[in-house]
């Protein structure tokens, strides 16, 4: 069933009163109670129309503002066989974006602790450990309040995971320092510092990386990284409150164990978000490999530029592409509108293969149309085996044909060069031996050779495929 914030939204219109299974719950009397005092700006609220055991029931929702009642279907849930209903909370619009301030104070937070770190006096490093805790806690806190309100927000998104880093990492830093009072060997904290920084930056890149890619679900935080994130914050409150305490102490060996066991889970956690990124990682290596050998791709304009390749033109035809907004698909799993990826894949190959190259078109959406007269530098042969979904024995083809075109996009003229063979070849297969290349333009035809191959004009190209077996 879809949430119940999305189902309101919906104008279903009821002729008559609203259907109940059983009597309305004392929280819903109170929700009618709250809409005769009329108020001003109410948020949706939702009547329970029934408890019972699990299962589909209609749920009431009324919208005083247009005096209709709209029904919504959802899902109960039970608790102990008794039939304890659970419903989607109501989040006052005041309250909404709560989540995001917590998380925007955790940042601000990070000048006083900085601070307090180097006050002189004997209540500092308690206080300073207090507001480290605090942001922990509120760690916690906006995410569970943004799960429990059903709230999301791009910049929430954004900001609570860096707000994360930025605290923690500027009491990694910070640490160190405590290895001047003689507390332990400077060593002991900066190496596990170093460890968890390197970590958070590597696991960083990783995932926007994997967002880029579509599949950042597959690098989500899993439990062993939540127990990281709780180690390292206990044991940099334990080392905050004790660093400058007289003698060293059990708090402080004991977070000094719990930064050690927490460097250790951040490697592990590590090496899992890894080798599960390790496939759509392995998948771009024969991508790369094309680029290197065959140059850097070159952003080209419709009035021409610098050369580029085939290749470069097929992988640039292959890559992940994000929809529009408008086009986004609406996922059954987050009830939510998602701006989806697409991605052109071969997963077979034809006997005759043609590459029609685009030499026509605009700078920008509203631009001139206008001739592209970029070179596009394409070899006799052609090996596709680094753009296919699934491996093939044989993916290598060899050009029999091109169709070209001089002039602009006002007038032009259209010339061809062709591989001519013997009749007795079928066109399946290698070409046979003793072919020759001829230039065929309109009535003249004369004999050509493949460095006669104009890359400039070239705008349809015929490949065969030397296997005579398909998929």
């Amino acid at each position: 069933p879809e949430p119940l914030s999305s189902l309101a939204a919906r104008d279903m219109r009821c002729p008559g009163p609203a259907r109940r299974r059983a009597p309305a719950s004392p929280l819903g009397l109170f929700c009618l109670w709250c809409v005769g005092l009329g108020l001003r700006r109410p948020a949706p609220l939702f009547l329970l129309a029934g408890g019972g055991r699990g299962g589909l029931s209609k749920t009431t929702t009324l919208d005083p503002s247009r005096g209709t009642a709209y029904s919504a279907g959802t899902r109960v849930l039970t608790q102990c066989g008794r039939g304890a209903a659970q419903t989607a909370p109501i989040v006052p619009p005041h309250l909404a974006a709560l989540p995001n301030l917590l998380s925007l104070l955790r940042v601000l937070a990070i000048v006083p602790f900085i601070a307090l770190f180097y006050f002189p006096r004997p209540w500092a490093p308690n206080a300073c450990g207090a507001i480290f805790g605090l942001a922990s806690f509120t760690d916690w806190l906006d995410g569970y309040l943004a799960r429990r309100w059903r709230v999301s927000s791009p910049f929430g998104a954004f900001l609570d995971p860096v707000a994360d880093k930025l605290i923690v990492g500027a009491a990694l830093v910070l640490l160190p320092t405590c290895a001047a009072a003689g507390r332990c060997h400077i060593a002991l904290l900066a190496v596990p510092a170093v460890v968890l920084t390197l970590r958070e930056i590597l696991i960083s890149a990783l995932r926007e990386w994997m967002a880029t890619q579509g599949k950042r679900d597959s690098v989500k935080v899993g439990w062993v990284g939540k127990c990281k994130t709780a180690c390292v914050m206990v044991s940099i409150v334990l080392l905050l409150i004790t660093c400058r305490a007289p003698h060293r102490s059990a708090v402080f060996d004991a977070g000094l164990a719990l930064l050690h066991l927490s460097a250790g889970l951040a490697v592990w956690s590590g090496a899992i978000y890894l080798a599960a990124a390790w496939p759509a990682l392995a998948t771009t290596r024969l991508a790369l490999v094309g680029v290197v050998l065959n140059g850097s791709c070159a952003q080209t304009g419709a009035g021409g530029g610098t050369a580029t390749t085939l290749h470069e033109c097929l992988l640039k035809n292959a890559e992940r592409e994000q929809l529009a907004e408008e086009d986004a698909v609406f996922c059954r799993k987050c009830k939510e509108h998602r701006q989806c990826w697409k991605s052109i894949e071969m997963w077979n190959l034809p006997s005759q293969l043609i590459i029609h190259l685009k030499r026509f078109g605009r700078d920008r959406i509203d631009g001139p149309l206008t001739k592209i007269d970029t070179p596009v530098e394409f070899s006799v042969d052609l090996d596709l085996q680094a753009y296919l979904a699934q491996p093939d024995m044989d993916a290598s083809y060899e050009l029999y044909g091109v169709v070209n075109h001089h002039g602009s996009l006002g007038g032009g003229h259209y010339t061809a060069n062709v591989f001519v063979t013997s009749t007795s070849d079928d066109g399946e297969g290698p070409t046979p031996p003793g072919g020759e290349w001829f230039n065929f333009n309109d009535s003249r035809a004369s004999q050509a050779s493949v460095e006669d191959l104009d890359h400039r004009a070239g705008y349809i190209l015929f490949y065969r495929r030397r296997a005579k077996r398909r998929l």
